[in-house]
Order: C-alpha cells, then structure tokens, then sequence
C-alpha cells in the first residue's frame, strides 16, 4: 500500500519531492522517484509484500517501462507464473508482475487484475502515460491538466504543491445536501477522480479516458460462497500482521469466520461509544469469543468530535458524516498491533443490506395515490415511539425526522422518493442555505435494482471507500475489502432483499444470534454530541469564513434546533466550512 503522484510535461526534483512530503502518512516506510526529460513518477511506500526488494519505481528488462502502483494484486502469484518464461524478474513483489502483465498484454492486463488498484506507467518508446484504478474506485486517485502537460497523485493535497486551489462550486449543493461529493469533479476547481475501472492515457495528441470493465452480470448464485472464501484466502496475503475491523454483524462476522479457515491467530477490533445506548460491542464482543480471537476495543468519546479538522485534512474533500471519528480511533487502535484489516465494506451494496432500501421496496410496493394517501395520515397520527419501533432506529424518531418520513411518501416516483430518503437538505433547503443557486445532480432510478447500481457507482467510490482509504490511512495501514471482487459481483443476483444470499452461507459459518440480527445502521449519536457541545459548535461558527456562499444566519437557525436531521445538516455545513478554512484559506487547524 502505497501512495503515488507525478506530472507528465516538465520534470523537477523539488515538487516531486514535496508532493511526497504531504502524502507521507500513506508510505512512511520508503520513497522512490522516476524522473527524466518532461517525466516525473513517485511512490511513498507502506510496506506490505516482499519487504526487501519492492521498492518502487519498478521497470522491465530494459527499462522502457516504469510504474508506480498503490494496491494489491491478490492474484498476483498466478500471474506471475504465466509470464515468468517470457520474463524476467528482479523482485518478489506484485508491482513488478503488472509491468511485464501490461508488456504482455496490453491494455487489457488490467481485465486480468484481481484487487485494489491506483497505477501510473510510464512507457518510453510510446512516449506516453497510463493511469489507471481498481474496479470499484478502492484506491483513490486524481488528475488535473496543466498549461505543460498532467499533474495526479493519490491525494489532492500532494497536487497542491503544484495547483493553486480554488473553489468548485458546481459540486457544492450535492456535496452539502448528500454529505458526500458525487461528481467526477472534485470541490477543487480544474481537479478530478479518475473514475472507477477507467483509464487514462496521456501522450503528445492529448487525453483520452475510456472504460475497461462494465457492470455487468452472468448470475450464478450457486458460487457465491465459493468465491467469497477464496476472496477472503487471498485477501490474507501478508508479510506483516493483519486484523479485522468487528461490528458484530454479518459482514464483518463472516469474514472472521472464513479466516479462521487459514489461520490460527486472528486480531479483532472494535468501536463503541460513551454514553450511550446503542454499541455493537457486546455482539462483536460474543462473535470474538466463539470465534477465539484476539479482541480489542475503543470508546469514543464526545469530546473526539475536535478531530475533525484533523480528519477533513486526510480526506481531502469534506464527508459531513461523523461516522469519521470511530473509523479513525479504530484505525489508530488497529495501527498499534497490526498494518493491514479486512472490513465488511461493499457487502450492504452488492447483497442489498441497507435500511434506507427496505424504504425505498415499501414505498415501490404503495406507490399508489390512494394507499400512499392511507398510510401518510397513519403515520401523521401516530405517534413518535411507535414509528421509532417500527423502523428499528438506535435513535428516537423526533419531529423533523417524522417530517421527513412524511415527505418521502409524498413522492411520485422513484427518482424523487430516493432523493428525500438520501438527501439531509431539501432543494427549497438548499435554496435557504446557499447564496447562490446551484443545481443538484439528477439520479435515474426506474426500478428498485437501479438503486444498487446508482449506488455502487456513487456512493460506494466517493463516499465508503474514500472515508476508508483517506481515514486508515491517515494512521498509515491498509483497509481491504473482500467482498468487493469483481468475480462476486458479477455473478450475484442484483436484490433488494436484506442479504438473504448472504445471511443464507453465513449460518453455515455463524451463530444465529448474529445471522438473525437485525440490520442496524452503524449510528453515531451526533444530536447528543451537538447539544452537549454547542460552546464548541457556536466557537467554530463563529469564525465563518464561507459566509460568501452560506447564509450564516440560517445556520444559526439550525444550531438552536435539536434533531436528528438538524444535527446531520450542521455536521455537514461544518464539514465544508473546515474544508474551507484548511485548503482555500490555508489556515493551520489540525
């Protein structure tokens, strides 16, 4: 795991260098630079396979090819087999089989990769520059197009060494109303992501961007299980200690489970907080147990809020989800005992497992003008406690959430009833709140399997799997994600069904205790925080510096309500206002 940056159209010693200096916390064990006529290629690395000589830059034969790469190939070892009669090899590690794979195949390697992925190659008879990333966007990676040439790296911050940032305002509304930026484009003006399983290619006739995997299915629900265990078999690959992150439910739970199948020595970790009554720790606590594995825990407490200047530094673009703070105090758990975790992330997206889905199923099934109009003055009448059991929520249902649970049903169709599920802000909200009129991005949900999609392509990419990129990282170790490989996900049916294929293997592996829980979002108690905190809160506030395009006054508004939505737009706005401070005013906060 590693972090990688470079510029094609000038070379210079010094900004490549300082580009590495502000990504250190991504490879603090070694650095490595390529730099020749109009070329410049550099890698931080965290070591993690073949300690001793995968140091990177990495070349073939005659050093016509030169890559940097930020990843794991799981599959390298088969690769390597089939090429090793056609080549040779200097190392042991998977960097160097991705060179001689694309030799060997052209662009198509990149079908034959198994794993998380984000890759500069350089080709000197070509004269030209790949970049490339992983299939579902696991690894980041971004590019800006300059007055000489390209600029990328793993993270924007390295690309400030070179850009001079500036506000994006088209992104700002979505980024504000879904707590998470959508778009290609980044909050960066003239920066973007490379899109998930894209490439670039960037030679003297410009740039081109094309896709090299679809999101295509071949269903076949019967191998499943086969390939989820040999994802996770893979996945161990290590020369240094790893772990997992444990919640206690299904996803993480499994993954345990499988890898008690190869290995003796399991460490577990887990999140709870103070204070309050919804923890998972007591169920992770139990599946460590059964499972003999080496438990630890954390508690976060109130105060931890302060990290989040700290936090919006790592990630670059602003998440207005407090779910930040346990993911970083986890990973800082973790970092003391081991350099690389397995977690449940992309299971609730490829077996349809998240609570707003079984919304979105019961509200395709009334979508009829009468039912809809029967069931909105039954809601309207009952009262909170009721609807609070009814949707299984860790957190009271209060006013403004009932409120909200009323407009969803007032939707017409798909489209917009997911847009009042996901979004905190409405758009007459967002009209309030922003000086400025920005348009939202249109979703195009027609049925309930759009849903999956829309959301593996958006909020899997740049919401989930940044958060745990920037975050684990931060703390220098390495997340991986079994459940998202390609293989599985091509043959899974696409089903809005609380993971019954999945909750199906998993009683072949888990007590039912664990496989009969119910889903439960993992909460953060921010309302409780916010108002417990609010000196802290009405102190950063105060010194607002994005009054040019937020209403202050209607954020105070928001601030002297208490809510569960109301918390969720103030951490929002705050978000971007700390986004705003660190990267457009350039103040120091962490």
């Amino acid at each position: 795991m590693c972090g990688i940056c470079g510029f094609y159209g000038r070379d210079d010693n010094l900004e490549i260098k300082n580009m590495c200096r502000r990504m250190k916390h991504r490879g603090p064990d070694e650095e490595g630079y390529y730099i020749d006529d109009n070329i410049s290629l550099a890698n931080v690395r965290l070591s993690i396979i073949d300690l001793k000589t995968g140091r990177q830059p990495i070349y073939n034969e005659d050093e016509s090819v030169v890559i940097v790469y930020n990843g794991e190939s799981y599959n390298f070892k088969e690769l390597r087999e089939k090429l090793e009669d056609k080549h040779e090899f200097y190392t042991n590690s998977d960097t160097e089989v991705i060179v001689h794979a694309y030799e060997e195949y052209g662009i198509d390697f990149l079908k034959k990769l198994e794993g998380m992925f984000a890759l500069a190659i350089y080709d000197k008879d070509k004269k030209a520059l790949l970049l490339a990333r992983d299939y579902f966007g696991i690894k980041p990676l971004y590019f800006s197009l300059t007055d000489s040439g390209i600029v990328f790296a793993s993270e924007i911050k390295a690309m400030l060494e070179y850009i001079v940032p500036e506000l994006n305002q088209r992104v700002f509304a979505d980024l504000l109303s879904l707590r998470y930026n959508p778009h290609n484009e980044t909050l960066f003006k003239n920066i973007y992501k490379l899109p998930p399983a894209c490439y670039l290619t960037f030679n003297k006739e410009g740039i081109s961007i094309r896709r090299y995997w679809k999101y295509e299915k071949n269903v076949d629900a019967s191998r499943v299980e086969d390939l989820l265990v040999k994802s996770v078999k893979k996945q161990l690959i290590s020369d240094v200690p790893l772990g997992v992150f444990l919640s206690g439910g299904v996803d993480s739970s499994l993954l345990v489970s499988i890898m008690r199948k190869f290995t003796d020595k399991i460490e577990t970790f887990s999140v709870g907080f103070e204070d309050f009554d919804f923890n998972e720790t007591s169920f992770a606590r139990f599946v460590a147990e059964e499972l003999d594995c080496n438990h630890r825990e954390v508690v976060v407490k109130r105060e931890d809020i302060k990290l989040l200047p700290k936090l919006i530094y790592y990630l670059d673009e602003p998440i207005g989800d407090a779910i930040l703070i346990p993911t970083y105090i986890l990973s800082e758990l973790a970092k003391k005992h081991v350099k690389v975790v397995l977690t449940g992330e992309g299971a609730d997206e490829i077996f349809g497992g998240y609570i707003h889905y079984k919304a979105m199923k019961i509200f395709n099934r009334i979508n009829k003008p009468i039912l809809k109009k029967v069931i909105y003055f039954s809601i309207k009448n009952l009262n909170n406690e009721i609807l609070n059991k009814f949707f299984n929520y860790p957190s009271k249902i209060d006013d403004k959430e009932k409120e909200k649970i009323l407009e969803f049903l007032k939707s017409n169709n798909l489209s917009e009833a997911y847009d009042r599920i996901v979004r905190i802000f409405s758009e007459n909200e967002i009209e309030k709140l922003l000086k400025n009129k920005y348009k939202m991005k249109k979703n195009y949900i027609k049925n309930l399997n759009d849903i999956l999609i829309y959301e593996i392509k958006n909020w899997l990419p740049n919401c989930i799997l940044l958060r745990l990129d920037k975050i684990t990282m931060a703390n220098s170790i390495e997340g991986r994600v079994p459940y998202l490989s390609q293989k599985i996900y091509e043959i899974t049916p696409i089903s809005i069904n609380d993971k019954m294929l999945l909750r199906k293997i998993a009683k072949k592996y888990l007590p039912k205790k664990i496989v009969k829980r119910k889903k439960q979002a993992f909460f953060v108690p921010i309302e409780i925080w916010i108002n417990d905190l609010k000196e802290y809160f009405f102190s950063e506030f105060s010194k607002f510096k994005s009054s040019k395009y937020i209403d202050k006054y209607y954020i105070e508004k928001i601030l002297n309500r208490k809510s569960l939505i109301y918390s969720k737009q103030v951490s929002s706005i705050l978000a971007f206002e700390l986004w705003y401070r660190i990267f457009i005013d350039e103040e120091t906060l962490q």
